[in-house]
């Protein structure tokens, strides 16, 4: 059993944790992760978790950089605690910001990259409409207001079909 003493510990360490990863993902969601000259392969795995609150990025990323390979590793370390923690509003925007390469500019919440990234987790194949019940659960279980927003946001968009075979789409609604 846990003394009083050690459950402060551990709810102090906690609490640290949780600022210390909200610090992070903030930080990455204005478009900025640190970046270097470093070169690497770095993997996201996530195919079979979750698959019923994430089914539009069931698949594993690898990603060889020749520049960024700690914005890389931080992208997917917060991704971990993210999934860890059942937040998959954070985890879906992690998932494509290291689908980026963590690039800078993209990586930004308010980026039409961003935005297009988001819209297709959030949107079935051959539909034009986002998936309202998904956009729900990743707002809800996003750790920061301006992700949450940004998913809410989600709800006025369209997209047109150019081709149900091809992933070319133009998305109409709300343009920043």
């Amino acid at each position: 059993m846990l003394g009083i003493s050690t459950m402060a510990t551990l709810i102090a360490s906690s609490t640290a944790n949780q600022s210390d990863y909200i610090e992070k993902l903030s930080t990455l969601s204005e478009g900025t992760v640190t970046q270097g000259n470093s070169s690497g392969i770095v993997w996201l795995n996530v195919t079979g978790f979750a698959p019923e609150k994430l089914p539009y990025i069931q698949q594993d990323l690898g990603i060889f950089t020749y520049d960024n390979l700690e914005g890389l590793k931080t992208t997917a370390s917060l991704a971990a605690t993210a999934a860890s923690n059942f937040h998959y509003g954070d985890l879906v925007y992690f998932f494509n910001a290291f689908a980026m390469n963590a690039f800078n500019p993209y990586i930004d919440i308010s980026s039409e990259e961003m935005e297009q990234a988001l819209l297709a987790a959030v949107r079935p194949a051959n539909s034009s409409l986002p998936d309202h019940i998904l956009i729900d659960l990743y707002a809800d279980t996003s750790s920061i207001s301006s992700l949450r927003e940004a998913f809410l946001a989600l709800k006025s968009l369209t997209v047109t079909l150019e081709d149900p075979n091809t992933p070319t789409t133009s998305i109409h609604g709300n343009q920043k």
